[in-house]
Parts: structure tokens; sequence; C-alpha cells
């Protein structure tokens, strides 16, 4: 009779104890669910910023283009009298004249990316792409 409650005793145990490893493994395996579910909202998010800064960053770059000819000829015009019409003046400059002083205003800001992107690099290198990237949004951000 003992040796019998003994048997009952330790196949309940047996049994308490699968049945505790099962509980474990499902609230682990809910766990790795959740933590699995928040990482894919988490860059959801960082994705749609990142989208957001590459577009503005296009448009901040392609807006100088259709108005560049007249800040050319606005600039360079500056110190001509426009009411004597100083057509025959060698540096009075029309619209069909403008064209290479407007190419150089446009591609002025591409031109200075090539130094800069130089000295990141020489920073990331350094300091880390982490706190570059970090103080380059913020110079961005407040400049901009």
């Amino acid at each position: 009779m003992k040796q019998q409650q003994a048997e009952q005793q330790q196949q309940h145990l047996i049994s308490s104890a699968a049945t505790r490893s099962e509980q474990q493994h499902e609230q682990h395996q809910e766990q790795r669910r959740r933590k699995k579910d928040n990482n894919n909202n988490e860059y959801m998010w960082s994705t749609i910023g990142l989208c957001g800064s590459v577009l503005s960053m296009f448009y901040f770059v392609m807006n100088v283009f259709p108005y560049s000819g007249f800040m050319a000829l606005h600039l360079l015009n500056k110190n001509i009298d426009n009411d004597n019409n100083d057509i025959d003046n060698p540096t009075y400059y029309t619209a069909a004249t403008i064209g290479p002083h407007a190419g150089v205003i446009a591609s002025a800001f591409q031109i200075g990316r090539v130094p800069s992107a130089i000295l990141w690099g020489k920073c990331a290198d350094v300091y880390g792409v982490l706190a570059v990237y970090c103080l380059d949004c913020r110079r961005v951000t407040i400049w901009q």
C-alpha cells in the first residue's frame, strides 16, 4: 500500500513537472511573439521616418533648379541700371546668356557635398557612425 502511494506521488510529481515545463515553454514562446511584434512596430516607424527624411532631402536638393536662372539674373545684374536698358553693356546678362551661371549656382550644392562627405566619413571613423549620424541629424534640423 505504501509502495503504491509512493509510486502515485512520484507519477504525480513527474506529471506536474512536465506540466510546469510546458507552461514555461508556452510563456516563453508568447514573450518571444510579443517581442517580435514590438520590434516590427519599431522598424515600421523608423522606416517611415527614414523615408520622410529622404523625401525632404530630395526636395531640398532639387528645390534650387526651377529658380536658379532667376537667381543668377538677379545677382549678376544687380549693379546695372535697368532704366537705361544697358543691353550693349558686356556684363549685362539676359535669359539667353545666363545658362552657364545658373548651372554653376545649381551645381554648387553638389560640388560642396564632396569635401563634406569626406569630412563626415573621417568623423564617423573616429567617433562612431551612430554619434556622427545623431549629430548630423541635429545639425540638419537646426540649420535647414
